[in-house]
């Protein structure tokens, strides 16, 4: 019985000492955001069947996009991310990882501008506003979801829940604006959709940068060694 106690004694003194907030903000922010995908959802049937059709495509590729790349991309940056900070490094190696991201997009982009092009030349989609409207969102979806991550690992939990809620408000708002003034058209919401992403992607950009900033010892084997960690990780969470 006493050894018993004597297991149960530690873990209720972590409990007690860090966590028990954080696990209340973050159950609290999955529920809140559970409940208000449901509302954003029930709005955006009100496009009617063939235009939430073409978003739930849209939302399945950037399901694809999260598989194959962006998910590894943020598993890796987690993975890494308290390594390189033990060796205050963490400015150099969330740089790396920017232009990672920086140079994802662009790829994204030139392949968007490449399927208005060729969209244009065979006729394949009426709507070529549709099509770099869609990729746009794409983007700035990933980006969004890349930052909320990084805010978790720095223990910024509580502000992520409540950026992660009002995100979801400010979507219900501008849906309720819409239905109202008949404009739920498919290629505006995605507009809005990519601008609301883009605004709180840049929210979290500055703060995890400022909470995550310490010093760091550049030399190229440093940036050498970050580089090949970065990638490799890549590789071995989309394998």
């Amino acid at each position: 019985m006493s050894t018993v106690i004597n297991k149960i004694t530690p873990l209720k003194e972590k409990l007690s000492s860090l966590n028990i907030n954080e696990i209340f903000w973050v159950t609290s922010g999955q529920i809140i955001t559970v409940i208000l995908n449901f509302l954003i959802i029930r709005m955006l049937t009100k496009m009617g069947t063939g235009e939430y059709g073409k978003y739930a495509l849209v939302l399945t590729i950037i399901s694809l996009f999260g598989s194959v790349y962006f998910g590894p991309l943020t598993q890796g940056f987690i993975r890494f991310f308290h390594h390189f900070k033990r060796r205050n490094l963490v400015k150099m190696y969330s740089n790396l990882t920017y232009r990672l991201i920086a140079y994802s997009i662009l790829v994204i982009f030139l392949l968007l501008l490449l399927s208005v092009l060729l969209n244009k030349v065979f006729l394949i989609s009426d709507s070529n506003t549709f099509l770099f409207a869609a990729g746009i969102f794409i983007i700035f979806f990933k980006t969004d979801e890349f930052f909320s991550n990084s805010l978790n690992i720095i223990r910024q939990r509580k502000e992520n829940s409540l950026f992660q809620g009002f995100e979801k408000i400010v979507i219900i708002l501008v849906l309720f604006y819409l239905v109202q003034t008949k404009k739920l058209q498919l290629v505006i919401v995605l507009w809005f959709l990519a601008g609301i992403a883009m605004l709180f992607t840049l929210i979290k950009f500055y703060i995890f940068s400022k909470k995550s900033e310490n010093g760091n010892t550049i030399t190229i084997s440093n940036a050498t060694e970050i580089k090949k960690e970065i990638y490799s990780t890549i590789f071995q969470y989309s394998s």
